[in-house]
């Protein structure tokens, strides 16, 4: 069954039902023999393939028939022992007007898992259909399936399990035995992590710094909601509700991370804090120090997981002056709302997505709010940026989730930076009087981070050494910048404080009542210093980027340090990323990576 997004092929070409099943034959035969013969006539000459812990224990994209049919042949987990069409979903016929293609969704086993494929086949020159991308998905091992659908936990028989809420308390308890794997942090990445975890069936803790689940988002300014639709930022297991807004509150976000944490049934420690970590790598077990409630802890798991996000440990500039200044400054991880701000006078520093929530909560309080702006920042308006970026894979009458997310993550980082010029020009002419707009009122403006891709949009500021950053999806302060009501102070940083105000380097000086530095965060990996320690860390690959494996650093896969990973990201990257980091752990800890082996 095909479902076609567009019109048919013309008459004469094959259908897509047949272009699938000329190609599949032969990539079956392929993939299924040793050293993969034929396999490079199967990929178009601009051909990619991203594997995604499949056919290998990483994250990893390659380009061209022959750097991919060299991966595959040595891959540590070819050959397939089958493949075949998923059953359920048809295969997609796209004319975009300035291309076309056939794509299909895949079922294969391994001799240690099972997974999908998504492929994207293009017509070549000589008539033949080739894959012009690949995706390879492991989706469960075979030794540890998860405990979902038809393997769902059955009530015991014999009476020995104690009632259901006794041993979920036991889970979190104080004097609860070390567990398998440590995972520091219960946001949206750890929880999970979690999940993925413990369906396998693995003894996982999570530790939280906050009181309660939620905390890392019930904390952040009253204004905030998120900026990405609801339909891409579901977590596993436990989709959102269908009347949910499709922009949620973050209160509303909250209450559901921490309903998620009971539901899954995770062990979490609230309140808790690791404040040391070390690697006993001949015993093959760390060492952590917890701070909790009831005392300090010393566990000793196999494997440590890093979930802390990106909005844990601000980044105060060290500026002079600020004894002298008389009014108020904090950093926006501190700011709630602008209650009693009417009338008042408001700096906010930076002009990101947290400075421009803030100033607009200020305006509307009544306030005299100056923004300013260092260099520029990429502005995209919420409608436009997420019709082109988002919906055209998750909307309401999208294929399933598990479909989707094949579909999103086929594209590599490279490839993807080969088409964010175009998609940003799209956006930016569906946005012109909104651009032009805050032009004239002195904003300045970027279309993609200058070194990594001056056209590239979000993408390029998506995998940007370091973490992401430096843009706004646009939800109404652009229209406050745009009209006068938030002024703008561009090409100038916050140097000093005076008894009136703030001084900037360009020598203007603005006079405050309030003071809000939007100036970001310490990033995943420098963050984990605390407690990890620089020897520990400065063997950790880079956060951000590109890595030689042509995927962003650190996240998600083997981190460089043995037993240790990091997972976050932005929310639509929680639900997908979030399984493969427990199956790469999860492979850890059973020897099936073989890096056991490798160790001895």
């Amino acid at each position: 069954m095909s479902v076609t997004t567009r019109p048919a092929p013309p008459a004469g070409r094959p259908s897509p039902d047949q272009v699938v099943d000329l190609w599949l034959a032969r990539f079956a035969a392929a993939m299924t023999t040793p050293a993969a013969p034929g396999l490079r006539d199967l990929i178009a000459p601009n051909g990619w393939w991203r594997d995604f812990v499949g056919l290998d224990w990483q994250l990893a994209s390659y380009h061209t028939p022959e750097a991919i049919t060299r991966f595959v042949a040595r891959a540590p987990q070819f050959p397939f022992l089958s493949v075949r069409r998923t059953d359920g979903v048809g295969d997609i016929h796209v004319d975009t007007g300035e291309a076309s293609w056939v794509e299909c969704f895949l079922t294969w086993t391994t001799a240690t898992g099972e997974g999908s494929a998504h492929v994207r086949l293009v017509r070549q020159p000589d008539g033949e259909y080739r894959a012009w991308t690949v995706l390879t998905s492991l989706d469960s091992l075979r030794d540890r399936p998860p405990a979902t659908r038809h393997r769902r936990p059955r009530p015991s028989r014999d009476g020995a399990l104690a009632p259901w809420h006794l041993r979920h308390a036991a889970r979190s308890a104080f004097d609860r035995p070390d567990p398998q794997v440590l995972v520091v942090g219960a946001g949206g990445s750890g929880l999970a992590v979690g999940a993925h975890l413990e369906a396998m069936g693995i003894d996982t803790l999570l530790v939280e710094r906050n009181d309660r689940i939620g905390d890392n988002w019930r904390s952040r300014y009253e204004a905030l909601v998120l900026h990405s639709p609801v339909h891409s930022d579901h977590l596993p297991f436990m989709p959102f509700p269908s009347t949910w807004p499709v922009y949620p509150p973050k209160a509303k976000y909250a209450d559901w991370l921490e309903a998620f944490g009971r539901a899954m049934d995770l062990g979490v420690w609230t309140g808790s804090e690791v404040v040391h970590a070390r690697l006993d790598q001949a015993a093959g077990m760390w060492t952590v120090r917890v701070i909790t409630p009831e005392g300090e802890r010393v566990l000793r798991p196999e494997q440590l997981v890093v979930a802390t996000g990106f909005s844990g440990h601000p980044v105060t500039p060290d500026v002079p002056g600020l004894d002298r200044f008389p009014g108020t400054t904090m950093h926006s991880h501190h700011y709630r709302s602008a209650a009693g701000m009417a009338g008042r006078r408001a700096v906010v520093v930076g002009a990101g997505t947290s400075a421009h929530d803030i100033a607009e909560d200020l305006c509307h309080a009544g306030a005299d709010v100056t923004m300013i702006q260092r260099t520029g920042t990429y502005v995209m308006s919420r409608e436009n940026g997420n019709s082109i970026l988002y919906e055209p894979q998750f909307h309401e009458d999208a294929l399933p989730l598990e479909y989707t997310d094949l579909r999103a993550l086929s594209f590599p980082w490279p490839l993807a930076m080969q088409l964010a010029p175009a998609q940003t020009a799209r956006i930016a002419e569906l946005d012109r009087d909104l651009l032009d707009g805050l032009r004239a009122a002195g904003f300045a403006l970027v279309m993609g981070d200058p070194d990594i891709g001056p056209q590239g949009g979000l993408f390029s500021l998506g995998i940007r050494p370091g973490g992401a950053g430096g843009y706004y999806v646009d939800a109404g302060a652009s229209q406050l910048i745009i009209d006068g009501r938030i002024r703008v102070h561009s090409g100038a940083g916050l140097v000093g404080y005076s008894e009136t105000g703030v001084l900037l380097s360009d020598g203007a000086e603005y006079p405050a009542d309030l003071v809000v530095l939007a100036t970001g965060y310490v990033s995943l990996r420098e963050g984990s210093r605390f407690y990890l320690g620089d020897e520990i860390v400065d063997q950790t690959d880079s956060l951000g980027g590109l890595d030689h494996r042509n995927e962003r650093g650190l996240q998600w896969q083997p981190s460089g340090f043995p037993q240790l990973w990091y997972t976050g990201g932005g929310l639509i990257e929680v639900r997908p990323y979030s399984k493969y980091v427990a199956l790469q752990v999860a492979a850890d800890i059973d020897g099936t990576n073989g890096r056991k082996a490798e160790a001895r």
